[in-house]
């Protein structure tokens, strides 16, 4: 029912960067409606009614639960072994986030994280727009340079966008990962 329904999977990373994602379309004004897997101090909770054709939600693997979104914009932050009890093994749960991956239609868009391995698979055949991000600029649309820790943890790094340094970036959040995250809250 929304023109823009953004659909956030990965096996770890999902409740952040949603999180960072509503952030972002809330800051833009966009009055989004917000579905996250955490409490969300900027809207008081976990879910949020917008007014616009924006939505945003975590779209889990487990049960396959994910394939039955309707995702215009898909993000996968990652791909590891999980949910052991539902899937035979990390093939397996590739051939779900594929399979999520052809949900999204033709004018959607999928945004990836090149430092999945063989992430080519993923994108193989798709006939929808698609960004990638990662930790490696030869290989990646959205890309850090210049990543550094303060004494909290919390990272910094250069905003890379097709090989040019766009901005610098300030997290209030620590650690690698959420710099990944972030990339990906970026390319959304």
């Amino acid at each position: 029912q929304y023109k823009h329904a953004i659909g956030v999977s990965g096996t770890h990373g999902k409740t952040s960067t949603t999180s960072m994602i509503s952030q972002i379309l809330l800051e833009a004004e966009s009055d989004p409606t917000i579905l996250v897997g955490g409490m969300m101090s900027a809207i008081g909770g976990n879910l949020r009614i917008g007014k616009s054709e924006t939505m945003i939600t975590e779209a889990c693997e487990y049960t396959n639960s994910f394939l039955s979104f309707c995702p215009t914009i898909a993000v996968i932050l990652n791909i590891s072994e999980d949910h052991m009890d539902f899937f035979k093994d990390i093939d397996d749960i590739r051939h779900s986030f594929r399979e999520y991956a052809k949900l999204i239609p033709d004018d959607g868009t999928l945004i990836i994280n090149t430092d999945i391995p063989e992430y080519e698979y993923f994108t193989e055949g798709l006939s929808c727009n698609i960004i990638t991000f990662g930790t490696n600029p030869e290989k990646s649309h959205i890309s850090a340079k210049n990543i550094s820790f303060d004494e909290f943890a919390r990272g910094s790094y250069d905003l890379v966008v097709d090989g040019v340094v766009a901005d610098r970036i300030q997290l209030s959040v620590t650690g690698m990962h959420n710099i990944t995250n972030s990339l990906s809250a970026v390319a959304c």
